[in-house]
């Protein structure tokens, strides 16, 4: 029973906020607690009320690996600082050893989502008989909760049986496989796979996008999903998966 005039809670921290007894406290205080898009129920005066919290115009999404489709790495984000706080923390405290591939691949983030992919594979040990440990993970990016998490197989060369050390040498590329906008994350699910949709709140897989196998690089744009690979540049319907258009043999840049 909270009886202040404020909250104890961080800035942008709860999804969903009910109080029966709001009286002695603004639509201000209750709304800097609730996250972007979130929302509260109050109740005032024996009447409920909804209130929602709309996304900041100071605060930007960062959708593809370099910020947008035009991969160009500077983001409209006002709001960012130097740190004075910590909003919140999640595992993995340590990765795997630093003589293997990096632990956290890809980072994308949109309408208040977190995705990447981890490798949870043990941490301190360098041996190819320890394979990765690949999970595509979704959290809320404002508390850090996770939202749903999906192990991958085969996701690296190193997952697929290529012998050796290849299992230390990962592609540049893989940091490129995953895009997010709006309600939708796109990426492949193993490695050299086709491109999938997913639903970002959930992690069901909505469509795939048949021979789109091999992508070196995904861009969503233009109500399009763009394929780059080795061979040539693929085109997609975005809601559909239908096939638009292909060019392939790209001169060398």
């Amino acid at each position: 029973r909270w009886r202040e005039s404020y909250l104890p809670y961080a800035d942008d921290l709860v999804n969903l906020l009910i109080a029966d007894r709001a009286d002695g406290m603004t639509n201000e205080e209750i709304l800097r607690v609730v996250a972007p898009l979130g929302m509260a129920y109050i109740q005032r005066e024996g009447r409920w009320r909804k209130l929602v919290k709309q996304w900041p115009v100071d605060i930007d999404e960062w959708t593809h690996f370099l910020h947008g489709s035009d991969n160009n790495a500077v983001a409209r984000d006002t709001r960012v600082g130097p740190p004075q706080t910590l909003q919140w923390t999640a595992a993995p405290v340590w990765t795997r050893n630093h003589e293997t591939s990096p632990g956290v691949y890809g980072m994308v983030s949109s309408r208040g989502r977190l995705f990447y992919v981890l490798d949870e594979g043990p941490i301190g040990i360098v041996s190819p008989r320890l394979p990765d440990k690949m999970a595509l993970i979704a959290r809320d990016a404002f508390n850090g909760v996770q939202l749903w998490r999906k192990e991958l197989e085969s996701w690296l060369p190193s997952s697929s049986g290529g012998g050796g050390y290849e299992w230390l040498k990962v592609p540049v590329r893989v940091q490129r496989l995953l895009v997010a906008e709006d309600d939708r994350l796109y990426a492949p699910l193993t490695w050299n796979g086709p491109i999938c949709e997913l639903d970002a709140a959930t992690g069901e897989v909505i469509r795939q996008y048949d021979e789109s196998e091999g992508t070196t690089e995904i861009i969503c744009a233009g109500g399009m999903l763009l394929a780059m690979s080795k061979t040539g540049l693929k085109a997609f319907e975005k809601t559909s998966g239908r096939p638009l258009w292909r060019r392939d043999g790209l001169p060398a840049s």
